[in-house]
């Protein structure tokens, strides 16, 4: 069980990486092409335009990564300090019973 879960663990990394390598490998092939911009007065600010919403979207993707995996780290250690506590149901008095009389 133990090997599974650390398999389903770096999985759950590995995953999300690969995908952010593929979309900034992809990335790099599309400039490669050197698609036509249009050639207008406003040509520069288009290409402005489109190279900040690139990094604003990659930034957000890479910050989605880490913070999946900072969340992870989080639950596993909350998990291990609040282990050793009782639960709720044990903690609970039980119901006193009244000593038995015998005549």
């Amino acid at each position: 069980m133990q090997r599974i879960k650390r398999f389903l663990a770096a999985l759950v990394i590995l995953i999300p990486l690969f995908a952010a390598a593929g979309f900034l490998r992809m990335a790099t092939e599309v400039l490669a092409i050197a698609p036509r911009l249009p050639t207008g007065p406003d040509a520069l600010l288009h290409k402005t335009v489109l190279a900040s919403w690139n990094a604003y979207l990659v930034k957000i993707y890479l910050g989605a990564i880490f913070l999946a995996f900072l969340f992870g780290r989080l639950h596993s250690l909350w998990a291990r300090l609040f282990q050793a506590v009782p639960s709720v149901k044990e903690l609970q008095p039980r119901p006193h019973k009244a000593p038995r009389r015998s005549i």
